[in-house]
């Protein structure tokens, strides 16, 4: 049996309550365009007929804003660019104040929180070690870990062979988003065809994530605004941000 054509394995089932969505539209489907997808397991081929297409969720709210607001964090590199600017320059126009905390509340503006519900789903856990050493198996996998860019990546010494394990799928860099996305595509060559990846937060191994196939038949309920004057929704923003020391609006602020 080929690992293209294994066993779904399930180690990690999915939650009877459903998985929670943070989207501007938590029903959508993300657009098909012509170009591959940017984000961990979207489909990575251009210009295909039978591409896929993935919802992003995870099992708690904590766990999504964990993955929606981590590129919120202190960037040094570009906060000494910006410090290296000439404010003496004639020519540059002074900047408009703007509080440290407005970029977090654009982000935070509009975006709605959903329940996706499915009976009788299959997902495959991308960080089971069974599943990892199929998938390591897999030409479209093999292709992008004997890279020499995952091999540096990997910290592999000269030689050596990268192979598929956690700290592979982790990978924050564009070769962790080949990695990953070359995963998915293998898991969607399967006979039958999984419903969904589980994945583990990289910020917190106890957040369980999701990514969901478009071709899962699921129910997704009424959506609702994200917003500070619901308990849960500020408790788990303040959470994610005290974590990180992000600034938040003083709408948000516990």
């Amino acid at each position: 049996m080929t690992p293209a054509s294994a066993r779904h394995e399930t180690s990690v089932p999915w939650p009877v309550e459903g998985v929670l969505r943070v989207h501007f539209d938590p029903a959508a489907l993300p657009h098909l365009g012509d170009e591959p997808g940017v984000n961990r397991f979207d489909d990575p081929r251009p210009r295909t007929i039978d591409r896929f297409l993935m919802r992003y969720a995870a099992t708690t709210l904590r766990g999504c804003l964990l993955e929606l607001l981590a590129s919120f964090r202190d960037n040094t590199d570009a906060d000494e660019r910006v410090a290296g600017i000439d404010d003496d320059d004639p020519d540059l126009l002074p900047a408009p104040a703007t509080p440290e905390w407005q970029h977090i509340a654009d982000f935070l503006e509009q975006r709605e929180v959903a329940t996706i519900t499915a009976g009788g789903l299959t997902p495959v856990s991308i960080n089971d070690p069974a599943i990892q050493h199929a998938l390591d198996q897999e030409p479209a996998v093999r292709a992008v870990l004997d890279t020499d860019a995952a091999r540096d990546a990997l910290l592999e010494r000269h030689g050596s062979r990268a192979h598929l394990d956690n700290a592979a799928i982790r990978l924050s860099s564009d070769t962790g988003r080949y990695i990953t996305q070359a995963c998915a595509l293998a898991l969607y060559d399967r006979d039958p065809k999984p419903d969904a990846i589980h994945y583990r937060s990289r910020h917190d191994d106890r957040e369980d994530c999701w990514a969901i196939y478009h071709h899962t038949t699921v129910e997704i309920g009424p959506a609702e605004a994200l917003s500070p004057d619901v308990p849960d929704h500020a408790e788990a923003v303040n959470s994610v941000a005290k974590l990180w020391d992000l600034p938040l609006p003083p709408v948000w602020r516990q």
